[in-house]
């Protein structure tokens, strides 16, 4: 009975004496956006005992970049050490990579930016797709695409996968100066801007001058340029068409130098007209009586005047210019 009652005692103790189990506790990691990249646990299991450190370490994809934990994690730490002492889901938060898109303009004009899908202003994220549209100011037109774009396709699309730059070239549109010659002479191109051969950009000037040959005078311009002044500014804003026209004056007309008025066929005191100026035809005698009367000289044409010696004897005071007189 004795030994019986002592079993009882021992089997009591042990009993009173058993530990108790550990808890385990499971953890529960989620990646958002899934296609955001995935979540590395360490060490992997099922459940945990309690107290055991787990590290989570996120893992991006391409274009992505990992931002911060939440749920039962906080903070941006990276890896991320988790005691286990409850139950736990934790939330990876992943954002798409962002890339500034900058566009460099040439010329005038500018560039219109449409975003396709995924709109964040103009720092795009990672795999956004932009069109991008050029716009050229008036009297310009597009060229080209450079740097991360190239070709000359409008619109153009850009996946903005990485830091991008786009260079828009815009030029000046240019446009043909036809010019007609009715007559006989020539016309002279001088540019006053912008020269680019007979071709000109938008926007140049353009001074044209008569020149008619021997025996000819310049008479009027028609088409995109009238009148008969000369020289002419026309300015080149489309394609244009200008004729001169000259005729023939056999009598009166300007030499080839288009400055010296000449009469070798005139008579003496015969008028005609160069250019919508009168002129005179003078011989020796002639040119001394309209110096003795003072008229203005500049309009005499001296092609008869055979003897100028001492012309201006006695007439110091002579002033007028007459560079256009004919002393040949």
């Amino acid at each position: 009975m004795k030994k019986i009652l002592t079993f009882l005692v021992l089997v009591l103790f042990f009993s009173c004496d058993k530990e108790e189990p550990i808890p385990t506790y499971t953890l529960s990691v989620i990646p958002v956006p899934s296609e955001g990249g995935s979540i590395t646990v360490s060490p992997q299991s099922p459940s945990y005992n309690e107290g055991t450190q787990v590290t989570l370490l996120p893992q991006p994809n391409e274009g992505y970049l990992f931002k911060n934990w939440e749920g039962d994690g906080s903070g941006n730490s990276n890896p991320l050490s988790v005691i286990m002492n409850s139950n736990k889901s934790i939330v990876g938060i992943f954002v798409k990579r962002e890339y500034p898109l900058t566009i460099t303009i040439e010329g005038e004009g500018t560039v219109t930016e449409e975003i396709v899908t995924n709109p964040s202003g103009r720092e795009y994220p990672h795999g956004t797709t932009v069109k991008l549209t050029p716009v050229a100011k008036q009297g310009w037109k597009f060229d080209s695409w450079s740097g991360d774009l190239t070709g000359i396709e409008i619109p153009e699309n850009i996946l903005v996968d990485k830091a991008k730059t786009v260079t828009a070239k815009f030029k000046r549109n240019e446009y043909e100066l036809k010019i007609t010659i009715e007559g006989e002479g020539s016309v002279e191109e001088k540019v006053v801007s912008t020269p680019n051969g007979k071709v000109y950009p938008v926007q140049t000037i353009v001074e044209l001058t008569p020149k008619p040959k021997e025996g000819w005078i310049f008479y009027s311009w028609s088409g995109d340029l009238t009148g008969k002044e000369f020289p002419k500014n026309i300015t080149i804003d489309k394609e244009k068409n200008v004729t001169a026209k000259f005729i023939s004056n056999p009598n009166f007309y300007l030499a080839e130098n288009g400055i010296t008025c000449k009469c070798p066929n005139a008579k003496a005191g015969e008028k005609g007209l160069i250019n919508g100026v009168l002129y005179e035809a003078v011989d020796n005698e002639l040119i001394r009586k309209r110096l003795s009367e003072e008229v203005d000289m500049t309009k005499l044409c001296t092609s008869l005047v055979t003897n100028m010696t001492y012309l201006f004897s006695g007439l110091e005071e002579f002033n007028q210019p007459i560079g256009n007189w004919d002393v040949s």
